[in-house]
């Protein structure tokens, strides 16, 4: 089977926003998601949004990224868990940092830079 990159990065970009951005907050311009929402279970909670999360730097793998880049977002999540973890202001750094969200445009910007873009892609079945 075979998608063109776009489409693979909108699912992404799905996948992030489910996480860090599905449900406002009424009457401001805040939103969070299951991210923040589990991050009120101490350490499990963090800890279990790291699988959603590695879909993403798994996929970037798959694309070729470089070693420097993979770094880059794995440290994204890696502040993301480990401030996470912090009670009640863990909880409220979660919904500002959006480490998925900067993940997946990090994928994107190289993508676009490295001329990968509305190329067919092969993916695994």
């Amino acid at each position: 089977m075979t998608r063109d990159i776009e489409t693979e990065l909108a699912k992404l970009d799905q996948l992030a926003y489910i996480l860090e951005n599905a449900v406002p907050i009424p009457g401001t311009d805040i939103r969070f998601g299951l991210d923040a929402v589990a991050g009120f279970v101490p350490v499990l909670g963090d800890t279990i949004m790291l699988i959603p999360a590695s879909v993403i730097l798994q996929r970037a793998h798959a694309y070729g990224v470089s070693r420097r880049l993979m770094v880059r977002m794995g440290l994204n999540l890696a502040i993301d868990v480990i401030i996470g973890m912090v009670p009640l202001f863990g909880d409220i750094f979660d919904v500002g940092w959006n480490a998925n969200t900067r993940n997946v445009k990090l994928l994107r910007d190289y993508l676009q830079t490295s001329g990968q873009m509305g190329t067919p892609i092969a993916i695994p079945a």
